[in-house]
């Protein structure tokens, strides 16, 4: 039996047809029209994905991002980002047209010592934790006074590098401060040449210090070398690196330009204060208007003298018959000044060789200071100096 559509638009009479499909319509416009004022929800929008963040360390580069050609590398400079390869094209794309964006990147890792890292999907820029390229270390971590310090300078790199000549600071309350000099002393009087040292490939270099400061006059003419002990305490050696040699093209010998601001530092020693010395037959210079003493051994002879700065002067000179018999002493071997708070810092405004080295000062800022003349006679000085202390007044 043949089965009769449901509706069967052909045997419809005309009318009827066009009754139809007028309901038919008005149902659909129904429909719409209740759709339209239903109120709205919201509906999250999927937006194509853009790439731009990284999966792996690998998708990040370090680059130079900015206005010029590119530079040498100075990755310590914050146009230099880690950038995966869609945030590039990016940068490129939205350049300024008449000032192009550069991006590049000529530094490589084994000399920047600066990498990219994927943390969370985005490049960050991190310091490598690399063996030091240059090690500076002691021979010991304790030195009697006087005492030579061993120190070895180890170039650990592939290549030469240049760092400049190390210098000793001392450690007085965390803070780092530099001593006259270097460890490598090439003189008073030497012109053109460049402070640096010259390190092979692996190479170490091996220099003695005497713990001692050494300068120079500030005139020129005068090419002796002053230097005085240094006294106990904690120290440490510092350079700085100047050049590194990447390639057999690179002039060695073309090692100025701006410091590399990257420093090396040794570990830390201590110069001890000698052994107690006997001083049962030393004199004391001993002055309670000012409130301080200090003994000498007795072939010495201490007087005082007096100017418009210092409070008080105590000058040292060597005891002999010339001196005994003569009313004005030889010119002494040091001094030792008592300046009050203000002398003090009008001092440290005079040219460098009227300058003393202050040895302690007191609750109000008074402050003891000392000018070594004949540096030959610095260890027993420095002796005396350790016998010196404040008194009530």
């Amino acid at each position: 039996m043949k089965k009769q559509a449901l509706f069967d638009l052909a045997s419809m009479p005309k009318m009827v047809l066009i009754i139809v499909m007028i309901v038919m319509l008005g149902t659909l416009f129904g429909a719409t029209s209740y759709l339209l004022k239903m109120p709205k929800t919201d509906l999250q929008i999927v937006n194509p994905v853009i790439e731009t963040q990284c999966k792996v360390d690998s998708d990040c580069e370090l680059v130079y991002v900015g206005q010029d050609v590119c530079p040498p590398c100075d990755t310590l400079s914050k146009e230099y980002q880690c950038l995966s390869e869609s945030e590039k094209i990016k940068i490129w794309d939205e350049r300024d047209k008449s000032k192009p964006v550069v991006a590049c990147s000529p530094c490589e890792v084994e000399f920047d010592r600066y990498t990219c890292e994927c943390e969370n999907g985005k490049c960050e820029k991190v310091k490598e934790d690399l063996v030091e390229e240059v090690s500076i270390t002691t021979d010991k971590m304790e030195y009697e006074q006087g005492e030579n310090v061993s120190i070895a300078i180890e170039n650990n790199f592939s290549k030469e590098m240049f760092i400049s000549y190390p210098i000793v600071e001392k450690i007085i309350n965390d803070n780092y401060i530099p001593l006259k000099g270097s460890v490598v002393w090439s003189g008073c009087g030497v012109s053109g040449g460049l402070m640096y040292l010259s390190l092979e490939s692996y190479e170490v270099a091996k220099h003695q210090w005497d713990q001692k400061e050494k300068w120079c006059s500030t005139d020129f003419s005068d090419r002796n070398v002053y230097s005085k002990e240094v006294l106990s305490g904690k120290y440490r050696i510092k350079s700085e690196i100047i050049k590194r040699i990447k390639s057999e093209e690179d002039d060695p010998t073309n090692v100025s330009g701006k410091p590399s601001g990257e420093f090396v530092y040794s570990n830390e020693f201590t110069i001890k204060e000698k052994s107690a010395f006997d001083t049962s037959d030393w004199q004391t210079y001993r002055n309670e208007e000012f409130g301080f003493e200090v003994k000498y051994p007795e072939h010495l002879i201490a007087w005082r003298q007096m100017s418009k700065i210092n409070l008080v002067a105590v000058a040292f000179s060597i005891k002999d018959d010339e001196v005994i018999n003569s009313t004005v002493p030889k010119e002494p071997i040091f001094i030792i000044y008592y300046f009050s708070k203000k002398a003090w810092e009008e001092t440290q405004s005079w040219e460098e060789k009227y300058k003393s080295e202050k040895i302690k000062e007191d609750s109000e800022g008074n402050v003891i200071a000392y000018k070594i003349n004949e540096d030959k006679y610095s260890k027993i000085i420095n002796q005396i100096l350790s016998t010196f202390k404040f008194i009530e007044k």
